[in-house]
């Protein structure tokens, strides 16, 4: 574990280099520079397929990350996708993370009305949050389809990483405060010192009342 730490610093030491403020990795590649410097294999002899990166990867997270889908996640995208919303996703995120939502809910991104072109990942932009590159990216998307800043509504459990950065491209914002264990306020952070979500939810339906959308 220690191993690990110092490579993924390693790798937002070269990024902090080149003047990312808020770096973040490729999971496969820390994993491809931290294999052959363990005991694990033998780095004569070892082949690191992608195949392989990509399994350590995803059951080192699975032991040290569980997650889990909050309460009303798939009737609440289901019935906003019916309403004729337009879905997406910001995440920090590794090559793994579109897959939760096969492997807990039994639907992919795409059956929950969640298109390619509206999902953000921090691993793909090298930039994690609270940087303000994916949501800026989120935003030229939407607005490029007619949706303004104002008329998008962002959800998110982390006052720092979520509220903060939406807000500064001018969506409005919604804390969820739903779940003790992942929920962030950040106290005492002066980043979020003059920050006040739109609104607090602590069910995610609770985001149809705010639309005027029953829950079907």
């Amino acid at each position: 574990v220690a191993l690990f730490r110092e490579v993924v610093e390693q790798f937002h030491a070269e990024s902090r280099d080149r003047g990312v403020e808020y770096p973040e990795v490729d999971i496969v590649e820390v994993w491809r520079r931290l294999l052959p410097r363990t005991a694990a294999i033998d780095p004569s002899g070892a082949t690191l397929t992608e195949e392989l990166l990509r399994r350590v990867a995803v059951e080192y997270e699975v032991r040290v990350n569980p997650v889990w889908p909050m309460p009303h996640l798939q009737s609440t995208l289901a019935t906003l996708a019916a309403a004729g919303y337009r879905l997406g996703v910001i995440s920090n995120a590794q090559f793994y993370t579109p897959e939760l939502f096969d492997a807990l809910l039994g639907k992919s991104l795409a059956d929950l009305a969640i298109a390619p072109e509206m999902q953000y990942y921090s691993y793909r932009a090298g930039e994690a949050k609270p940087g303000m590159a994916l949501y800026q990216a989120a935003q030229r998307q939407l607005q490029a389809g007619g949706i303004t800043p104002s008329e998008t509504l962002y959800v998110g459990n982390d006052l720092l990483n979520d509220c903060v950065p939406a807000a500064q491209v001018g969506f409005r914002t919604a804390l969820f405060a739903g779940d003790r264990r992942s929920l962030r306020l950040r106290e005492g952070d002066p980043r979020v010192a003059n920050l006040t979500p739109d609104v607090i939810v602590t069910d995610l339906a609770d985001v149809l009342g705010m639309l005027h959308v029953e829950l079907t």
